[in-house]
């Protein structure tokens, strides 16, 4: 059991997502200080349940159920630490560069030995200087600390397994006009497992579908179900774009002819003539 201790501290610093993928078994068996065979080591966590095996990698199991918590107090309490940093330096800042015109005059024009250049100004202004980079560096860690503290927020929701792949969906599930059986449509997603390159192509082709004439016909109410076109990878389909005019419009005008039995629509149908009305009738 201390080797799966000596793990899960090595985790929470260097994988606090719970996420394995990319990590050798060199060097889990190493964060584990297991001397033996780093391969069979790795597969017996995964035989006893320590470790999971999904499609897209190995993840440590019920990871943020666990250590989800701890790991958020530990983020907030490294930001924290970080702001009173920031107010230090700054407080420093106005000590050094920063002190009554007085005593900044009197400074200046002390002069020990003539021969010797004054460089009482150049030190301070490079004080100043050095604590406002500082203070930019601080600034750009604090962003890094709030954006990790929202990564460690967000949950990993059923059936995926991991953030990553959450993330892909949610993506999809966005840019998807017809937003139906959730549910199937994750665990296809699942299923497929798309990375970041497939996911472009799926996102492209849902592009050229939302524009095409299937897509746009009766107000796009025979759209399929997000799941259903993923399974039948809808995005590799070839789509005719609905516009108006050119040669497109012939196919509107064919498909409404199919739909009238072979006989074009009237434009005028459903209105009334005005001769036809009695209060327009000639008496």
């Amino acid at each position: 059991m201390g080797h799966m201790v000596a793990f899960w501290l090595w985790a929470l610093d260097n994988v606090p997502d719970g996420d394995l993928d990319n990590i050798s078994p060199r060097v889990i068996s190493r964060a584990a200080q297991w001397e033996g065979n780093p391969e069979q080591f790795v597969d017996a966590l995964i035989s006893v349940g320590f470790i999971d095996e999904t499609p897209t990698g190995l993840v440590i199991h019920d990871w943020y159920d666990y250590a989800g918590r701890l790991i958020e107090r530990r983020i907030t309490e490294r930001e924290r630490s970080r702001q009173r940093r920031a107010a230090a330096q700054k407080g420093n800042t106005k000590t050094t560069a920063g002190r009554p015109p007085d005593d900044h005059a009197t400074t200046v024009g002390t002069v020990q030995y003539p021969t010797v250049p004054n460089s009482t100004i150049d030190k301070e202004y490079i004080c100043a200087t050095e604590a406002h980079n500082d203070s930019n560096e601080n600034d750009e860690e604090q962003q890094e600390g709030a954006d990790s503290i929202d990564k460690a927020k967000k949950k990993l929701r059923k059936p995926f397994h991991s953030i990553k792949q959450q993330d892909r969906f949610d993506t999809f599930w966005q840019e998807y006009p017809r937003k139906r059986s959730k549910g199937q449509a994750e665990k296809t997603w699942v299923k497929l497992n798309p990375d970041d390159d497939l996911l472009k192509e799926i996102l492209g082709g849902l592009e050229n579908a939302k524009r095409s004439i299937d897509w746009q016909k009766d107000g796009g109410q025979y759209l399929p179900h997000p799941s259903t076109w993923l399974n039948a990878k809808g995005w590799e389909d070839e789509y005719e774009e609905a516009f108006i005019d050119g040669a497109n419009s012939r196919h509107l005008d064919e498909d409404d002819e199919r739909s009238t039995g072979g006989k074009k629509k009237d434009p005028l149908a459903g209105f009334v003539r005005a001769e036809d009305l009695d209060f327009y009738k000639p008496k």
